[in-house]
């Protein structure tokens, strides 16, 4: 079974709800926002602002920090923490989303909000997704990701929040290619996990899973009850999907989940987005 982490609900409102979940590095609150810090830190601030903002969470992101070979120095300081002289708990990213943005991504012209307008072309995917995992090209060079690979990567890392490789589709994917994706991240959940705890090394991380289903209903709710329904501490609501979206997409994502775990929303972070996604 996976490293069940403390979460707390502390107070209720309809469905909306704050709570407090315990990590290694401290409690942290919620609902709260991560600080986006994709190499392992945070572009915009010095280490002088950053230590007086003292964010309450940071996300760093695993394919970037693999490819740019980071993750042999940051297991070797003993964790992201340390390396990256965070004092509050950090969450990584699986590098999923890399999947959609270096793939499908490029060729639709479009990011997470759909914001972009499909090439209307017979463009290859530049990145190679087969069951085994995803192959990228980056800096002309080859880079793999696995469901195995991504979880072995981020226990090295060390960040309290790790979460199961998946991939994350194009808005403007077909209902046919959308639930073909779904079903194989639902596959790549599985094997995460039984990599998650196959290797106890790390025992103060929590692994949480994700629901895709692009702007699907039936997917949506397909997925969040096979995710639902495994051993993770908490959940991630992945996909590409805009503010219109986003209600509905949350709401079907949200059923199958367990009320008592913690949740996270992936890649969105305007400010009107907070009061969209805490209800």
């Amino acid at each position: 079974m996976a490293l069940m982490s403390d979460f707390k609900i502390i107070a209720k409102d309809k469905k909306a709800r704050s709570g407090i979940f315990k990590t290694a590095h401290g409690k942290l609150k919620t609902p709260n926002l991560a600080i986006v810090a994709t190499h392992g830190k945070i572009k915009s601030l010095t280490k002088e602002e950053e230590k007086k903002a003292n964010p309450d969470l940071v996300i760093a992101n695993t394919f970037h920090l693999f490819v740019n070979g980071k993750v042999k120095e940051i297991k070797k300081a003993g964790s992201i923490q340390k390396w990256g002289k965070f004092k509050n708990p950090v969450m990584t990213d699986s590098g999923g989303f890399q999947v959609f943005s270096l793939g499908w991504g490029s060729v639709h012209n479009t990011g997470k909000i759909g914001s972009g307008t499909v090439i209307k072309r017979k463009e290859a995917n530049p990145v190679l997704i087969s069951e085994e995992g995803a192959v990228f090209t980056y800096d002309n060079k080859k880079f793999k990701l696995s469901p195995e690979s991504s979880i072995k990567i981020q226990k090295n890392i060390g960040a309290d929040i790790i979460f199961t490789f998946d991939e994350c589709t194009s808005p403007f994917h077909s209902r046919t290619y959308t639930e073909k994706a779904m079903r194989r991240t639902h596959r790549w959940a599985v094997r995460s996990l039984e990599e998650f705890n196959r290797r106890p090394f790390s025992e103060n991380q929590s692994l949480f899973g994700i629901i895709q289903g692009g702007i699907y209903e039936e997917l949506r709710k397909k997925s969040s009850k096979f995710i639902g329904n495994l051993d993770f501490s908490g959940f991630g609501i992945g996909g590409s999907f805009g503010e219109k979206q986003m209600r509905k997409v949350l709401k079907w994502s949200l059923g199958g989940l367990p009320d008592e775990k913690p949740r996270h929303l992936l890649g969105i972070g305007r400010v009107n987005d907070i009061f969209i996604a805490v209800v």
